[in-house]
């Protein structure tokens, strides 16, 4: 299953044994499953050589807000970026991880939509090349404090792409909220709808939302005043 996944992500794969060499002598049991695998990979090499993704979804990887961006207390960076993994994957969409530092005109026209969870620090270089990606039809999706601090994780006053959503900073995160979480259930079920009915149907409109779950905050404002545990809180579609 290992070898499989990792050749249909477009990865090579790669085998070796750890242990069983000392002591009680190596075990082998392990390469013939291997031989057998590799000599199938040999014989159809072919479909697997020169390929380009297919995917028209490009899910934004910010190392930076990973290496130094600190999340509210109880939640954890991994967090926001497994939930919009999940979604996507429970949805059956077919999508890429693309670097904060891809994000030029070449690199993004590909994608119908991009996709930022919590991608927190963005320089204003790369808020400009987002600002141009909608420019030029592309649909945004981003979540949390995405863009409220710089690449040197200095916080910013108001949103790197606050006009690109239409959204502003109220105020500072509050802390867990029960109500908010409710809402913030209910926001996250609708990550497959909103991907099919906006972000890859460029005749619909322009659409900007905060949390449902009656805090508030229709206006796009709940984005921070909202929960803090990193869940799915506001989305934004914007085209050209």
């Amino acid at each position: 299953m290992w070898f499989n996944e990792t050749l249909a992500s477009g990865m090579a794969p790669y085998h070796h044994i750890i242990g069983g060499e000392n002591g009680l002598g190596e075990d082998r049991r392990w390469l013939e499953p291997a031989h057998e695998y590799f000599t199938w990979m040999a014989k159809h090499d072919a479909h697997f050589r020169n390929k380009r993704s297919i995917a028209n979804i490009g899910v934004v990887m910010g190392q930076r807000t990973h290496l130094f961006y600190r999340p509210p207390r109880g939640a954890q960076m991994a967090q926001y970026m497994n939930g919009l993994y999940y979604a996507l994957l429970e949805g059956r969409f077919l999508f890429d991880f693309v670097h904060e530092d891809k994000l030029a005109p070449e690199d993004l026209k590909k994608y119908s939509a991009l996709l930022l969870p919590n991608t927190a620090l963005l320089s204003d270089r790369q808020c400009e090349q987002l600002k141009a990606y909608v420019d030029a039809g592309g649909s945004l999706l981003a979540t949390f404090e995405t863009g409220l601090y710089t690449e040197r994780n200095q916080p910013r006053a108001d949103f790197g792409l606050g006009d690109v959503f239409g959204i502003r900073k109220a105020g500072d995160i509050v802390g867990y909220n029960r109500q908010c979480l409710s809402g913030a259930h209910r926001e996250a079920t609708s990550h497959s709808r909103w991907l099919r009915e906006y972000a890859l149907d460029p005749g619909r409109g322009k659409q900007s939302t905060g949390c449902r779950c009656g805090c508030g905050g229709a206006d796009g404002s709940a984005w921070v005043r909202c929960l803090s545990t990193g869940a799915f809180l506001s989305y934004a579609a914007t085209y050209g």
